[in-house]
């Protein structure tokens, strides 16, 4: 699974650098296309990264004008994360890769056995969720 992960990885990078994006950025984009103005706290969680990890990303994004942090007016403890037009705009290019790299990882896989890796990864990530020593 290691050398799968790392070539999913090679073949997002690949395709996100030419673009001037980060591997470790799309998922963050992903989510905000999906849901803008999340907090830093729920991107963590949801791209399931830690906090400083977080920071960082967030850092670099805000620097390339992909996002803005904005102060919760309700709770100042909160952070915001919203698009900016620059991030906005990169959703027509960049979210179909997920669907390209998909089917390269999928050739030549039945639908049964796409089904299968489906169910087998979702146990994976279940048990690595509950990993106490995490």
């Amino acid at each position: 699974m290691t050398i799968a992960s790392r070539l999913l990885v090679r073949s997002f990078s690949t395709r996100l650098g030419p673009k001037g994006i980060g591997y470790g950025q799309f998922p963050v984009l992903l989510h905000l296309w999906e849901e803008d103005g999340l907090t830093q706290k729920e991107l963590s969680n949801r791209v399931r990264i830690e906090a400083p990890t977080m920071v960082r990303t967030l850092d670099r994004m805000e620097r390339e004008k992909l996002v803005n942090r904005k102060r919760s007016d309700s709770d100042r403890r909160q952070i915001h994360i919203v698009l900016t037009a620059k991030g906005k705009a990169l959703k027509s290019a960049l979210s179909p890769l997920t669907n390209v790299v998909d089917r390269l990882a999928l050739t030549g896989m039945s639908s049964s056995d796409k089904s299968n890796l489906d169910r087998l990864m979702g146990r994976v990530i279940k048990n690595l969720e509950a990993d106490p020593a995490a």
